[in-house]
């Protein structure tokens, strides 16, 4: 068995990287800007303003002095994480209640540096068709894999059937997934660290955090392998040769969903008892019992189609096309009809609308959904939203110009120099800042 020593954590110059790879797309966070200003000689305001107009040359300070605070708790293996709030968040695809787990920045780094540092290893071991919280593998790809077995190899997928883990997050055992880690990585420090970010939930695994995405398909992966390649059965052929059969022909997982495809009715019954079995016994999770076995979608001699659909991901794919789930479907038809409905009596899109809309579009774009979306208008109400949003953009960068503009003058102004260069060799009682009250005056627009 491979073992991953992985990389240095307590490296500086990884810390960064894992604390660059943690800001992108989270600069605009209020409780990332509060982190942020507390690792520098500026006010929260302050930073806030800058992070808006662009002026990042405090940035690399800041994350050299996040990255030595880091470096200090690894070294001496004490970890000062702040407590995780949950909250109780409704699924509408699911129809289920979900306990989500929001972390505080620096909670969150350490996700990122535990996460970077088993990189090589999580890829090496996740299946290749796991497709949840991994970039690149969403539900569209997954959807479109289903379909493209039902295509080429409908011999071995004439019978499907789907397992549905029982919270799956909260179910996870710690100690199990600590022993499962410490197999596979010898890298103390780095162990030291994933063991502590377990412990510091309250039970398995927290959804919402980042390590936990990856760590519960690393998990689930040895699921995934045992169904690859330990479920067959034993054949004697006429010669006395013995051939192995797989039970399982095709499977895919996605979040706590698993669907496994086969060419006989009895082998994936069977398959299906054995992975409930397996993942009982090794993993200590449950796969809910009301799964049955259905005969995949095709076209008969009569034109027709028979057996079931494989309802996932969002989509109901059948042998020679693809359409959006139906409830789905329902949800989307109605927020499309009453956004005509608005535009038809001339009245504005808000822009939480709009952005739905746009969402909806890809929707219905990876489906075989053409004459629907003709039917419904979708692409006057997509055109009518692309223009508030664009609008918002427009309005948006043009008041980010003005301000910039105003800083740099200011900054000339004050110090002869751009505002760039001012912010990091003026630290004065405003940090090289206009004055707080004709600066700050005003409220972000946006």
């Amino acid at each position: 068995m491979r073992r991953y020593k992985c990389v240095d954590i307590t490296n500086t110059g990884f810390i960064e990287r894992c604390i660059y790879l943690w800001l992108d797309g989270k600069k605009s966070r209020v409780d990332v800007q509060r982190f942020l200003s507390r690792y520098t000689g500026l006010t929260y305001r302050q930073v806030c303003k800058m992070l808006r107009i662009g002026v990042t040359d405090w940035l690399p300070d800041c994350v050299k002095n996040i990255a030595k605070d880091v470096q200090k708790q690894l070294i001496e293996e004490k970890l000062n994480l702040p407590e995780i709030e949950f909250k109780d968040k409704y699924d509408d695809v699911c129809r289920k209640w979900r306990r989500i787990g929001i972390q505080k920045p620096l909670h969150q780094i350490f996700d990122y540096i535990a996460v970077e540092a088993c990189k090589e290893m999580f890829m090496a071991k996740i299946g290749p068709y796991q497709m949840a919280s991994i970039q690149g593998r969403g539900q569209e790809l997954g959807a479109r894999q289903i379909q493209k077995w039902m295509q080429l190899d409908p011999k071995h997928c004439r019978y499907w059937v789907k397992g549905d883990i029982r919270k799956c997050y909260p179910s996870i055992p710690q100690d199990r997934i600590k022993e499962i880690f410490s197999r596979d990585i010898k890298n103390p420090k780095l162990l030291w660290l994933i063991c502590e970010l377990i412990d510091s939930f309250p039970e398995g695994l927290s959804i919402g955090s980042y390590f936990s995405q990856f760590a519960c398909n690393y998990y689930l992966s040895y699921a995934y392998h045992y169904t690859a390649e330990r479920l067959y059965k034993v054949r004697k052929k006429k010669n006395g040769e013995m051939t192995r059969i797989r039970l399982v022909y095709h499977q895919i997982w996605f979040m706590d969903d698993v669907l496994l495809l086969g060419s006989s009715e009895k082998d994936l019954k069977k398959a299906m008892e054995l992975l409930t079995e397996e993942m009982s016994k090794s993993l200590g999770l449950t796969i809910k019992p009301g799964w049955k076995v259905e005969i995949t979608d095709y076209i008969g001699s009569d034109g027709k189609h028979h057996g079931r659909d494989i309802d996932m991901m969002g989509y109901r794919m059948y042998c020679d096309h693809m359409t959006i789930r139906r409830r789905t479907f329902r949800r989307h038809r109605r927020k499309i009809l009453r956004a005509r409905a608005k535009i038809g009596k001339g009245q504005k899109l808000t822009l939480k609308e709009s952005r739905q809309l746009m969402s909806y579009k890809g929707k219905f774009k990876h489906s075989n959904s053409h004459k629907v979306s003709k039917r419904l208008g979708i692409q006057k109400a997509v055109h009518t939203a692309g223009q508030v949003i664009s609008a918002f953009d427009r309005q948006k960068q043009n008041l980010i110009n003005e301000e910039r503009r105003r800083w740099d003058e200011n900054s000339r102004t004050r110090t002869g120099k751009t505002g760039r260069i001012a912010i990091r060799e003026e630290r004065g009682r405003n940090g090289g800042c206009m004055d707080e009250t004709e600066y700050f005056s005003s409220s972000a627009p946006f």
